[in-house]
Parts: structure tokens; sequence; C-alpha cells
């Protein structure tokens, strides 16, 4: 019957997610709030997106808290494995992140390559636009922008 009873909670759950997410939508439409932040603050808001994402994840972290609780289940054990999953999953995206950071700033201090040099990495060749540190981007005969991130770039040069 928990098994029931714990269903029932995930599919009211989900539903009272979506229809809160957009209702606050539709009253951050129609106050116009997103461009009155934009207008006061010169940004691009994005708090038509962010608020009614915000509050779908907030009510599904209640519904998962009640369904573990309807199945008794041990919340401090649900909880540090779900922490360990997010800290995984945190490192595992800063896996391609951290090295193209050491690389461009090792490109930026020791000048190995110059804006408007022109270069040839595989099969694509033109001329450096734009050294961040997470990229290269090139201009190509074509008139095509290719970004190429640093780690494949020093791999190449």
């Amino acid at each position: 019957m928990t098994i029931l009873i714990s269903f029932f909670t995930l599919v009211m759950g989900i539903i009272i997610a979506r229809l809160s997410s957009n209702l606050i939508k539709r009253i951050i439409r129609e106050t116009n709030s997103h461009k009155l932040i934009k207008n006061k603050f010169k940004k691009v808001s994005s708090l038509d997106k962010i608020l009614p994402n915000l509050t779908r994840i907030v009510i599904y972290l209640i519904t998962i808290n009640l369904i573990l609780d309807q199945q008794e289940i041990n919340i401090k054990k649900s909880v540090i494995i779900f922490s360990i999953l997010i800290l995984s999953l945190i490192l595992l995206s800063f896996k391609d992140l951290l090295p193209n950071i050491v690389v461009g700033i090792y490109l930026k201090l020791f000048k190995r390559i110059k804006l408007e040099e022109t270069i040839k990495i595989n099969d694509i060749e033109g001329k450096i636009k734009r050294i961040s540190i997470f990229e290269v981007t090139i201009l190509t005969k074509k008139k095509e922008l290719i970004s190429i991130p640093n780690i494949d770039l020093l791999k190449k040069l």
C-alpha cells in the first residue's frame, strides 16, 4: 500500500511542479518583470527561465523527500549518496574545463600564438581572431568563425 501512496505522491509532485512553474512563468510575463530588470540593470534577464525552473526543482526535491519518508528510508543516507553523486558530476564536468583553462593561461602568458597569425590545425586553416582562456577562434578563408579548444590547439602546435 505504501508503494501505491508513494506513486500517487510522485504523480502529484510532478503535476504540482509543472503547474507552479507555468504559473510563475505566466506571472513574470504578464507583469513584465524580466523587462523591468533588464531596463534597470542593463543586462539580459533570465528571470522568466530561472525562477520557474528553480520552483520546479524545489518541488521535485520536496516530493522526493516525501516519498523517501513514506518508504521509511533514512534520509541522511540518501542525502549523503545524492551529495556524492552531485560532487562526482561536478568533478567530471571539470575534467575538460581545467586543462583548457591551464593551456589558455599558458598561451596568453608565453604568447605562443598571436592575433591575426595564420595557423593550420588538422584541415582547418585561418587567422586567429580571438584568444580566450577556453578556446581560440579562427577565421577561415571561407569567412567561417571556428572555435578550437585550447587543449586541442596545444596538441597540434
